[in-house]
């Protein structure tokens, strides 16, 4: 009866459920593309900040200043500021925070896992079969 609370309810549960971590539930892939969906990479913050790229290396820095056209300067610093300078009116995500899955993550996530030691699928004929059709014969009575 709560428009509120059922709001606040079901964002609790989105968070459980779509977790971006890779933990026990191994939810991580699955909210990742709901976020792809969605569009949530256009709302994260821009990323051309001293802060940010003060994180990466020198490589990674050179490696986004040739992505986004953005001329090399012999110091790191440089090429920081020139970063930051490109997009002071618009917003650059670093592409390892978006949502996007790489085709290798799609398929480590979404190929089935053999697991060596489960156990075979029973044969037919055997007694999960026969435990089947007792319930439906119970069922049917």
């Amino acid at each position: 009866a709560d428009p509120d609370r059922l709001r606040q309810t079901a964002r609790k549960m989105l968070i459980g459920v779509l977790s971006c971590r890779e933990n026990r539930s191994h939810s991580g892939p699955i909210a990742r593309i709901a976020g792809e969906t969605i569009g949530a990479t256009t709302r994260l913050p821009n990323m051309a900040s001293e802060a940010f790229l003060a994180c990466l290396s020198r490589s990674a820095l050179e490696n986004i200043a040739r992505a986004e056209h953005v001329n090399l300067a012999p110091k790191a610093k440089h090429t920081r500021e020139r970063i930051v300078a490109r997009f002071k009116d618009g917003a650059y995500v670093w592409p390892g925070a978006g949502f996007r899955l790489t085709p290798e993550e799609w398929a480590e996530a979404f190929t089935p896992q053999i697991d060596a030691d489960a156990e075979e699928p029973a044969a037919e004929g055997s007694d999960t079969d026969q435990a089947f059709e007792d319930d439906d014969q119970r069922e049917a009575a």
